[in-house]
C-alpha cells in the first residue's frame, strides 16, 4: 500500500477543515447566532403547534436596536426565565431581515421558537387562554403582535365551537417599552402612581394605542393586577371576552404558577 507524504495529508486535512468550516456559516447565516438552538420560523409561525393547556409568552423586538437602553430586558429575561422553568412556551418576535442592528438581547437563546417578524405582525395561534406579553413599543410592534394574537386566539375558540370565548391577556409593564424606557416607568413620568388606585384608569388612558380597544366584536375588561377598571366594546353579553390584564413581571413571578388559574 503506498502511504500518503506529509504535504498530501496536510492538504487533504485543510479541505475537510474548510468543508466544516462552510457548513457551520450555513447553519449560522441560516438561524441566525443569538437564536442558533431555537427552532425558527418563516412563515409567521402558522405552523407552530402550541399546547392547548399552558400559557404562551410573546417577546417582540427584544433589542437594543429598539428599546434604547435596553430598558425592558430585566422584564423579559425574569419571565423567560419563570417560563423555561414551568415548561411553558416562549416564543421571541426577531427582526430576521436586519440581525445585525437589531440583535436579541435575551440572556436565554434556546426557547420554543423564533418567529420571523419585521414589524411585530405574525401567524401564531395562541391555544390556550392565557398570553402574556412583553417585548416591543407599546403603540407599534407590540401592538401588532397583540391584535394576531387575539384575532387567532378567538379563530381557534370560535372553531373549536367553544360556548363561551375568553382570552386573558397578561401585558407585562415593565418587560413592554416606549420611545423613553419601559412602560411602566414611562407611566411613572406622567404621573402614574401605582399604590393609588385612582391611577389605574388614568393609565388606561394613556395606553389605549397599544390595546387592540375599538373592536366592537367583542367585551373588553380591563383590570390592574386583579383590581377590576372598565368594561369597553361589545355589549352583547355572548360576545367573546378579552381581558387585558395590567401587571408586572415581579408580579407574575411571585403568583406562579397560579397567576392564569382566574
Amino acid at each position: 500500500m503506498r502511504r500518503e507524504g506529509g504535504w498530501a495529508k496536510i492538504k487533504r486535512m485543510s479541505i475537510l477543515v474548510f468543508l466544516v468550516l462552510g457548513l457551520m456559516v450555513n447553519a449560522v447565516t441560516a438561524t441566525g447566532p443569538a437564536t442558533a438552538q431555537s427552532p425558527r420560523f418563516i412563515d409567521g409561525g402558522q405552523s407552530l403547534a402550541l399546547p392547548p393547556d399552558k400559557p404562551v409568552l410573546f417577546v417582540t423586538h427584544g433589542t437594543a436596536g429598539y428599546d434604547f437602553g435596553s430598558q425592558a430586558k430585566k422584564g423579559i429575561d425574569r419571565l423567560v426565565r419563570v417560563f423555561k422553568t414551568q415548561n411553558w412556551p416562549v416564543l421571541y418576535l426577531n427582526d430576521c431581515c436586519h440581525p445585525k442592528e437589531y440583535p436579541p438581547y435575551m440572556k436565554d437563546s434556546k426557547v420554543t421558537a423564533e418567529i420571523c417578524s419585521d414589524d411585530g405582525n405574525h401567524n401564531v395561534t395562541p391555544v390556550g387562554r392565557h398570553i402574556v406579553l412583553t417585548g416591543g413599543n407599546y403603540d407599534e410592534c407590540a401592538r401588532r403582535t397583540f391584535t394576531n394574537a387575539v384575532k387567532n386566539g378567538f379563530a381557534y375558540q370560535i372553531r373549536h365551537n367553544q360556548a363561551h370565548p375568553v382570552l386573558v391577556v397578561h401585558y407585562v409593564l415593565d418587560a413592554l417599552y416606549s420611545k423613553w424606557g419601559n412602560l411602566k416607568e414611562e407611566l411613572e413620568k406622567h404621573g402614574i402612581d401605582f399604590n393609588d388606585p385612582k391611577s389605574y384608569l388614568l393609565a388606561s388612558q394613556l395606553l389605549r394605542q397599544g390595546f387592540p380597544w375599538h373592536d366592537e366584536s367583542y367585551r373588553t375588561q380591563l383590570y390592574y393586577e386583579n383590581l377590576f377598571l372598565e368594561t369597553t366594546g361589545s355589549n352583547n353579553e355572548n360576545s367573546p371576552l378579552l381581558i387585558i390584564r395590567l401587571t408586572t413581571s415581579e408580579t407574575l413571578e411571585k403568583t406562579v404558577p397560579l397567576f392564569w388559574e382566574r
